[in-house]
């Protein structure tokens, strides 16, 4: 199934601006953590998987979920959609800086943004 999504306002981790932000939600949910006794969540690798990679981002998602909370605080417009790039898997080829399971993904918050579902075509 695919999607046409309007991404609205994005969080989007591909911009410098952005990822800025998000660093600065960081420090900032470092300090209420700490400030509440609370432990700061870690990414972790996937027991399941035998990839290397830290597929289980829970520190991610927390300092993500703040930063949303933070915007709502500040009566700041909510971000629709987040979208971000993971670089995973193995390099493609020796010496690549292309790897195998790279990927783009986009949460969506709002689901206004959605404006149609469709089936892909079968390949011939």
């Amino acid at each position: 199934m695919g999607a046409v999504i309007d991404l609205g306002n994005c969080l989007d981790l591909v911009s410098r601006a952005d990822i800025e932000l998000l660093r600065w939600a960081y420090g900032s949910f470092v300090e209420t953590q700490t400030h509440a006794g609370l432990s700061i969540p870690e990414n972790r690798k996937s027991k399941s998987s035998a990839d290397t990679d830290w597929l289980l981002r829970f520190l991610d998602c927390a300092v993500i979920k703040h930063l949303h909370n933070l915007m709502q605080d500040a009566e700041k417009p909510a971000f629709d959609t987040v979208r971000g790039m993971f670089v995973e898997g193995g390099r493609a080829f020796p010496g690549s800086g292309i790897y195998r399971k790279s990927h783009v993904q986009i949460a969506v918050r709002n689901p206004d943004c959605i404006k149609g579902l469709f089936f892909p075509l079968p390949r011939p």
